[in-house]
């Protein structure tokens, strides 16, 4: 019997697969012992190289982009199989790109993306007679997210032993769901590296406590009921921010930091603007100076939160 070794060196040496060494050799062995006399007029072909396309560039750059979706889509549109366009892609011969969407900036957008808001972001060192970037460690960014209380199907890590959860609620298509508002800034840290402060303000859910009208098999009546709020409106996010927001950062705002705050948010209908008589009167009535900016319009590019 050949060795694996002396197929695979003349499969090697003849271009050819190891099976067909394999039954030439069977053949062979055969002939012998049946005292034929041998035939090796086999007609063995080599590896032969597949022939590919060439990359139709005309066709190509008169096809439009809703044609090129997939690969599909875009071998029908020039004519071609699917599996041609995998292997020009595989080939090096096309790239796939993935676009997003992207603003419209305005000519006011840009001034105010550039001008107003980057430029301030800069401040002059005497010493070395340069611009420098500010350390922006007084920033608070604050956004809200809405959250689902649950989700349909969730995985868990149970012992054998363990009796699986039981989940329910009322409707699996009305998954009850609550928007929170965080607020985080840059954290600090000493000079060896180590967290003094992580600057996690907090996150605050728009929810309210509710009396329920009548008993049931749950509760009686009376009992509090955690709700969250439908809609969130100016007078809304206007109290979160007054009555959480701010009082938070006046309860975890380090006494070493300087207590010049701003405090940044997108352009949700919703928001208060910084000139608000409440708000001026809530975030100054103690050392803090508290300052509440909006960003660019049109770049969530400069949203903490939203990157």
């Amino acid at each position: 019997m050949a060795s694996q070794c002396s197929m695979n060196i003349l499969a090697a040496k003849y271009q050819v697969n190891r099976k067909t060494i394999f039954e030439v050799w069977r053949v062979v062995k055969r002939q012998i012992e049946d005292g034929e006399s041998l035939q090796l007029n086999f007609n063995l072909k080599g590896k032969k190289e597949r022939e590919t396309l060439e990359v139709p560039v005309d066709r190509i750059l008169t096809t439009t982009m809703g044609d090129r979706g997939s690969m599909h889509a875009f071998g029908a549109a020039i004519s071609v199989s699917a599996t041609t366009i995998f292997n020009w892609v595989k080939q090096g011969k096309l790239r796939s790109h993935t676009s997003t969407l992207h603003s419209s900036l305005t000519d006011q957008n840009k001034f105010n993306k550039l001008i107003i808001f980057s430029l301030s972001k800069l401040s002059y060192d005497r010493i070395s007679n340069s611009l420098k970037f500010k350390d922006m460690g007084n920033i608070i960014h604050i956004d809200e997210k809405w959250f689902y209380i649950s989700q349909d199907v969730v995985k868990y890590f149970l012992l054998m032993e363990e009796v699986d959860p039981y989940r329910h609620c009322q409707s699996k298509s009305f998954i009850t769901k609550v928007m929170f508002m965080a607020a985080v800034s840059r954290p600090i840290y000493d000079e060896d590296g180590n967290l003094l402060f992580d600057k996690k303000i907090g996150r605050f859910p728009f929810t309210f406590q509710d009396p329920a009208k009548r008993r049931s098999k749950n509760r009686p009546a009376e009992t509090l009921e955690t709700k969250s709020v439908a809609s969130i409106n100016k007078q809304v996010a206007k109290d979160m921010l007054l009555s959480k927001v701010i009082l938070a950062i006046h309860s975890k705002w380090p006494a070493s930091m300087r207590k010049n705050v701003i405090i940044q948010q997108d352009n949700a209908k919703p928001h208060i603007k910084g000139n608000d008589s409440d708000f001026l009167l809530a975030a100054n009535s103690t050392d803090f100076n508290i300052n509440l900016t909006q960003e660019p319009p049109n770049s969530s590019d400069l949203n903490v939160l939203d990157l």
